[in-house]
């Protein structure tokens, strides 16, 4: 598998849950799928997908993630009628708990695959 670094001017600046205004430089959009959530020292596990956009992605899990953890995320994508497997190296910018959905955890891409960064800017798009 080739990790591209992905281009950080066009990367969210979420901000840790310091209850500031959201930041982001890039729109999302809502995805809710199923996904796979590594991180060092453990295997993977399921969690589910809440938005996207061209810099990161929020998913939803029942344990709490480290701020400034770096994890490894796996989800398929449709844009276009075209389905991929996205997988992506991430890096947790917040993280906080609610009641109706458990962990709501932000994370910001910092490398993925050349497909996968042109397959999430289609899905932006469409």
């Amino acid at each position: 598998m080739t990790l591209a670094r992905m281009d950080i001017n066009h990367l969210n600046h979420s901000i840790g849950s310091t209850g500031r205004t959201d930041q982001r430089l890039s729109p999302r959009k809502i995805l809710r799928v199923d996904a796979l959530l590594s991180v060092e020292g453990a295997g993977p596990r399921p969690v589910r997908t809440a938005d996207i956009s061209s810099g990161g992605l929020s998913i939803v899990l029942s344990r709490q993630l480290a701020i400034g953890q770096k994890v490894k995320i796996a989800f398929e994508l449709t844009a276009r009628g075209r389905k991929r497997k996205v997988v992506a190296i991430a890096r947790v910018v917040h993280c906080s708990y609610t009641l109706s959905e458990g962990y709501r955890c932000g994370l910001h891409f910092l490398q993925a695959e050349d497909d996968a960064i042109s397959l999430i800017a289609l899905y932006m798009k469409g």
